[in-house]
């Protein structure tokens, strides 16, 4: 059964049934120890649920900060204004900076547990930022990917510099995990468990969908290998 939203949360917040299904899973992966994939179309609250499971860790659970949750500039303040909207208890950080004394000052905060508990940064920090290497030295409880189909091509610097960063639980939220083809899949699978996920190969040769030709000569999608693929 979904549990109840954590008492934290604004009161004005009603989690709808299904937003509290994500919730609930969201807590049984965190506490078994599996890093996921959140996936879902737009609007259906990804940023509700994550959100109710860092306040459910941080002022229930008790668990140690930092969090870091990395989105693209074009989401970046509504991220804060939704933390701030409902758990305006936490203390959130946002990070988007190139200035040497700014990201100094961000860097004293972001080290002092009593004034940071999440931080909200863009995929460009974490990449090319001057923030970029506090980033990689850091240990966060949660690392969040929103829109985390961005690290499709494992190849990319993007991808490579997401992988460097070191915490507990790796959650990506994406509403289209896969767009072109299932290697993507196995791209976002090697950043949530890099030490499962190590070589393609296996996982392209299992799950190959190319086309074959029928006993009529049409084309058509190998049904047993995409059952396969489902599961």
């Amino acid at each position: 059964p979904a549990l109840s939203q954590p008492k934290s949360l604004n009161p004005i917040c009603k989690m709808r049934d299904y937003q509290l299904k994500g919730y609930s899973w969201l807590r049984n992966q965190y506490e078994l120890g599996v890093n996921s994939i959140l996936a879902d179309e737009m609007g259906l609250g990804k940023t509700l649920q994550t959100i109710s499971l860092i306040t459910h860790l941080l002022h229930e659970a008790n668990e140690e900060t930092p969090f870091l949750v990395v989105v693209p500039l074009s989401v970046l303040f509504n991220w804060v204004f939704e933390f701030r909207k409902w758990s305006p208890s936490i203390k959130v950080i946002r990070c988007h900076t190139n200035d040497d004394t700014e990201a100094k000052r961000l860097r004293g905060i972001i080290s002092n547990k009593r004034k940071c508990e999440v931080v909200v940064t863009t995929y460009d920090q974490i990449k090319t930022g001057r923030m970029a290497r506090t980033f990689r030295s850091m240990y966060f409880n949660g690392i969040v990917l929103d829109e985390g189909h961005r690290i499709k091509n494992e190849q990319s610097t993007l991808s490579k510099a997401c992988g460097l960063l070191k915490g507990k639980f790796r959650l990506v939220l994406t509403g289209t995990p896969i767009q072109n083809n299932l290697h993507e899949s196995w791209a976002i699978l090697n950043f949530l468990n890099p030490s499962i996920f190590t070589d393609s190969s296996p996982f392209d040769e299992a799950f190959d969908l190319q086309d074959k030709k029928n006993g009529d000569n049409k084309v058509e999608v190998d049904r047993d290998v995409l059952s396969k693929a489902h599961y």
